[in-house]
């Protein structure tokens, strides 16, 4: 009696609320970010209460109990997010509960579904509306520049769009290199450098319309003079799949190309502990560890 008493009570403040669940997430996500999330997790069910299957609130549920390291119950939330993401408000949410998704399974060492996660987010940004500036290459023919003529090459001759695969890309190539499966990294790092790199290149010239690209090396210096461009180069992960490419092309039997990549990370002052990697590896070229033994 006295707990369906106390759960009428609750029930009937929130049905009094006068604020809509997208306010209630707003705060949660708000108490979340600061550490609160015994308090976030409350606003987030009330929100729930209030707009029962938001995948907004779901997914606000999930970040929070990762957040705690209750990794089952936010595997279970993400998983309903997912479920539910034709109704998000931002499509394009879809992807960071992708993202979510991926980290958790990371974290957890449970490769399998992490590379899963990974290679539907791929699918996922594939299967988006063309869009004036997008450009399909096949990833052999990227592959046969760079090997033939090197990465500035390629940056001559194609230039990609980012999409939400491009992060997932770039996980995929750091993920495959550490299982030995050497190809398919090359082809997803590849993919992700092009994507990042055309987005550099493209900023420079908005910004500096005399600007013609020669070498990614220029290009990624000239972008260093600009607020915006040295905020994108501060957040990406271009650095570590250039590190990772070069891996993936060492193991696989392309050392000059290797090399070349490894050469160029000294010479970019946000490669930080990368640059010193390279540098390792230009003295005594190894292969990278392995996540998992060899069978």
């Amino acid at each position: 009696m006295t707990l369906f008493v106390g759960l009428s009570v609750i029930v009937s403040a929130v049905a009094q609320s006068p604020d809509p669940a997208w306010l209630q997430i707003r705060r949660a996500d708000k108490l979340a970010a600061d550490g609160d999330y015994g308090i976030a997790i409350q606003l987030y069910r009330e929100a729930l209460t209030l707009d029962p299957g938001s995948p907004e609130a779901i997914f606000g549920l999930a970040r929070a109990f990762k957040s705690i390291s209750d990794y089952p119950i936010a595997e279970e939330y993400l998983l309903e997010a997912l479920a539910a993401a034709e109704d998000l408000m931002v499509p394009a949410v879809r992807y960071e509960i992708n993202y979510e998704l991926a980290g958790l399974y990371k974290v957890q060492r449970r490769f399998a579904d992490y590379e899963r996660v990974l290679f539907q987010t791929v699918d996922l940004a594939a299967g988006e509306p063309a869009t004036p500036r997008s450009v399909d290459v096949p990833a052999d023919t990227l592959q046969t520049v760079l090997i033939n003529d090197g990465l500035d090459r390629v940056l001559v001759l194609y230039r990609l769009q980012e999409d939400g695969g491009t992060r997932a890309r770039g996980e995929l190539a750091e993920l495959l290199v550490g299982l030995g499966r050497y190809d398919e990294a090359a082809e997803q790092g590849l993919v992700a450098i092009t994507q990042q790199l055309s987005t550099v290149i493209e900023a420079v010239i908005e910004r500096d319309p005399g600007y013609e690209y020669q070498t990614v090396l220029g290009a990624l210096t000239h972008a260093e003079i600009y607020p915006e461009t040295r905020a994108y180069l501060a957040d990406t992960s271009l650095y570590e799949n250039l590190y990772f490419l070069a891996g993936a092309l060492y193991a696989r039997g392309n050392p000059e190309s290797a090399v070349s990549l490894w050469r160029l990370l000294p010479a970019l002052p946000r490669a930080g502990d990368l640059s010193n990697r390279a540098r390792i590896q230009l003295a005594d070229p190894q292969p990278e560890p392995l996540l998992v033994p060899p069978r």
